[in-house]
């Protein structure tokens, strides 16, 4: 998880730059309310720490969107931003990034998740997303601290 840390800096400053006509291309995020286009569907499952869905956190990503599963609470997300472009416009490989709690059309919110992290099918990873004296909800902070969390295991 370590090389995913600073990534709201670089991010930040990517957009930045691209506002300023520095890139040629920018970051960009689009306004998902469900993941049913084809190219998330190898996605779909739930997801635990070490694949174990009988205990912790737990999220489920189906065509119908995300849900979090954490202490008891479910919660279903209406609308969450993809970051179609994240890692760059060449990038081919298969992780990508959504921002599952927004704030606002300019804030992406305190938590990253990394689907496919690190290139690993099945896997999700759930980084801190905070500015300077920001600080995480018990929920947030849950999922990151659960992380990384792993395809459940068929029974």
């Amino acid at each position: 998880m370590a090389g995913l840390r600073g990534r709201r800096k670089a991010l930040i400053g990517i957009v930045a730059a691209a506002s300023a006509g520095l890139l040629s291309s920018s970051v960009s995020a689009v306004t998902l309310t469900d993941l049913s286009a084809e190219q998330f569907a190898s996605t779909y499952g739930e997801y635990a720490p070490n694949g174990d869905c009988s205990r912790g956190a737990m999220v489920s990503l189906y065509r119908s969107g995300l849900t979090f599963h954490v202490g008891g609470v479910d919660r279903h997300e209406a609308a969450f931003e993809y970051a179609t472009t994240f890692f760059g416009p060449d990038y081919e490989g298969i992780a990508f990034v959504l921002f599952p709690f927004p704030i606002s059309a300019d804030e992406p919110g305190h938590v990253l998740m990394y689907v496919n992290a690190e290139e690993v099918p099945g896997q999700l990873m759930f980084e801190e997303n905070l500015g300077p004296g920001e600080s995480f909800t018990p929920f947030e902070a849950e999922l990151v601290r659960s992380s990384p969390l792993m395809l459940c295991k068929s029974d």
